[in-house]
């Protein structure tokens, strides 16, 4: 017994903000730079109400109705997002009622962001695998626009926002899943936060209020937002790729060479290019969304293999790699075998 996927779909807001909107906050001259050294050109941003719920329900509709699955015949939904609608109840609930799936059904959310798709996708594997479920829905995304202060240079032009959709089912032919490989290093956990909102620090007030903050957070300008030391994501990002990537191909029956897709988390195109050219690889089976899209979290892993695919013709079953990090630390890998058509247009709304 085995997993395979049986459709992907991704949804993204109709607004787009670029050049001019960081011209207007940054200059032209500092602009220009970010974008050279980001290689993001334009992102996909909520507006007026549309927040998580929208964004998750629309990919969830969109992959059932292309893969022609009913939401009745799902029993499990797993939503991975750092930007749930509410701090509770779990916005997996709030999905599983509005997309009519059984009350039988396993729904719950997971807190994660960079390396979400595949922990995703191994999650959802060892759910089916148990024989626990047969088939689950598993959404992952978030609005990260809103987590970037619009002052601060290092997150505002490079955040944005998406969600996907995964339809992972039982099967009894090979799994689509061939190697895997995952890790944490809670070391990192300041590299990359958001520490207002929770109950720690509820508000900015019990932020300023506590005196280890200073110690804990010297260089943190806007705590109401996420904050990202920059160089040690670097640091972290050039160490562990490499490694998550090698040890998910050693897992698998097939060999680096074998490999037709890299798909990475796109974090920035500096830390790609630089992993790309460091391997090895060819920058040809590496593509990249993040031009016009962004960083999207959890999303930009699925979002950058649906744009793919909408250029790029392929009626061959490919062995694609899913190379996801960041936040945690955290970081993941998974191989799978899949078709292109199992990567559905994206949806804009």
């Amino acid at each position: 017994m085995g997993v395979k996927i049986a459709g992907v779909a991704v949804t993204i807001p109709k607004e787009v903000s670029g050049m001019e909107d960081l011209v207007s906050r940054f200059g032209l001259d500092k602009s220009i730079k970010i974008q050279n050294a980001t290689g993001v050109k334009n992102r996909h941003v909520v507006s007026d109400d549309m927040k998580t719920m929208e964004l998750s329900l629309s990919s969830a509709l969109h992959v059932l109705e292309m893969s022609q699955v009913s939401a009745s015949d799902c029993d499990g939904i797993v939503l991975v997002t750092q930007t749930p609608e509410y701090v509770l109840p779990a916005t997996a609930c709030v999905l599983q009622d509005r997309l009519g799936m059984p009350k039988s059904a396993l729904a719950f959310d997971v807190n994660l962001g960079c390396s979400g798709y595949p922990y995703g996708i191994i999650l959802a594997n060892s759910l089916i695998e148990s024989g626990l479920l047969k088939r689950v829905l598993l959404i992952v995304g978030d609005i990260t626009s809103s987590t970037a202060s619009p002052e601060d240079q290092s997150t505002y032009p490079l955040f944005a926002d998406a969600f996907s959709s995964t339809i992972v089912e039982k099967t009894d032919d090979k799994s689509d899943l061939i190697g895997l490989s995952f890790g944490t290093d809670g070391s990192g956990w300041d590299s990359l936060i958001n520490p207002i909102g929770a109950v720690r620090y509820r508000s900015r007030n019990d932020f300023d209020q506590d005196p280890r903050t200073k110690t804990l957070f010297p260089e943190m300008k806007y705590p109401e937002y996420t904050y990202m030391d920059g160089n040690e994501i670097f640091v972290f990002c050039i160490k562990t790729i490499p490694k998550t990537l090698q040890d998910a191909i050693e897992n698998s029956p097939i060999t680096i060479d074998n490999v037709d897709l890299f798909i990475f988390h796109q974090a920035n195109g500096f830390i790609i290019n630089h992993v790309v050219k460091k391997m090895g690889l060819d920058a040809q089976k590496v593509p990249l969304s993040l031009e016009n899209y962004g960083n999207t979290s959890s999303a930009s892993i699925p979002l950058t293999a649906c744009d793919y695919f909408s250029k790029e013709q392929s009626n061959d079953t490919l062995n694609i790699a899913m190379i996801g990090f960041g936040v945690g630390y955290s970081w993941a890998t998974t191989i799978l075998t899949l078709n292109p058509d199992k990567f559905f247009p994206i949806k804009e709304i």
